[in-house]
């Protein structure tokens, strides 16, 4: 299950979305242009193909991973390997404190 929204979810979703795959984890990306977020599947690659096929460029998608039911400063997995291009570590620390507004 791969959900693309743009938006605040309810709980309830998120936590069907969970339980699709991996129960406690769920995997995310998201199109830091646009806005937009690929949320579920087995790989983030899943959720990644989703939001290019619907306008997103590759270079603007990073992925993480959530796990709802763990204390909010354990909550957020960032990863930054989604960018096959030449992409810098230090654009993705730039960015941490972008994605915890998301």
């Amino acid at each position: 299950m791969i959900k693309i929204i743009d938006k605040k979810i309810d709980k309830h979703i998120l936590q069907e979305i969970c339980d699709a795959h991996f129960k406690t984890m769920v995997k995310f990306v998201v199109d830091i242009k646009l806005k937009k977020m690929g949320v579920g599947g087995e790989l983030h690659s899943d959720a990644e193909e989703l939001l290019i096929n619907e306008g997103s460029n590759q270079e603007d998608i990073w992925g993480a991973n959530l796990y709802p039911y763990k204390s909010a400063d354990e909550r957020l997995e960032l990863l930054y390997y989604l960018l096959i291009f030449s992409q810098t570590e230090i654009f993705f620390l730039k960015n941490q404190n972008y994605w915890k507004k998301i």
